[in-house]
């Protein structure tokens, strides 16, 4: 008896959970209506101009090969 009644729960409990699955599914069928404007400032940011990329990577590639030859100097030279 005492497994009947267990089973009997289960089931109850797992339609239950099926029926608030179904639900919160069901829920998101709704569709959303966003309008999204980047450009509601009229003016284009900074990053946005491809001559700021350009100097920008010019002046990281220049800084990395003066790190990376470390001024030239070798163990030679001491």
């Amino acid at each position: 008896m005492e497994q009947k009644l267990k089973n009997a729960w289960n089931r109850i409990v797992l339609f239950f959970a099926a029926m608030l699955g179904h639900a919160v599914a069901f829920a998101q069928e709704k569709e959303l209506d966003v309008n999204v404007d980047i450009n509601s400032g009229g003016e284009a940011a900074w990053y946005s101009n491809p001559v700021a990329w350009v100097v920008g990577a010019a002046i990281f590639i220049i800084l990395l090969v003066a790190v990376s030859r470390g001024g030239g100097r070798t163990t030679a030279d001491r």
